[in-house]
């Protein structure tokens, strides 16, 4: 069972994430870790289009926590230069990630970590 204190961040977090940002999000957790250019590659949209995405990410807050954060640098498998990769953060517990997802968007479209 999650806090009620959890569901209202929930709620709190709920109107900020954008349709871009969803779909950049579930990306990274199914990528991760991921640089821009995999996500790019996955949505079928232009780098211009992910990149401020990502940043955006990177300064959202999920009970506490960021929510994406730097996995580390390394090689890109597109590319072969050197990227920032991403990854959800650590310190967010599953079930209330699971939660959060459920709660934004439903049953049936929440991402599985």
């Amino acid at each position: 069972m999650i806090a009620e204190t959890s569901l209202e961040a929930f709620n709190e977090i709920l109107p900020e994430l954008g349709d871009r940002q969803w779909a950049v999000y579930r990306s990274i957790v199914k990528l991760q870790p991921c640089n821009n250019m995999m996500i790019s590659k996955k949505l079928g949209k232009p780098i211009n289009e992910i990149t401020p995405r990502t940043h955006e990410l990177r300064r959202k807050k999920l009970l506490g926590h960021l929510v994406v954060v730097r996995s580390h640098v390394g090689e890109c498998p597109i590319t072969k230069r050197q990227s920032q990769f991403w990854k959800i953060n650590d310190n967010l517990n599953k079930q209330e990630v699971k939660q959060w997802n459920r709660t934004i968007h439903g049953q049936d479209s929440a991402v599985n970590i």
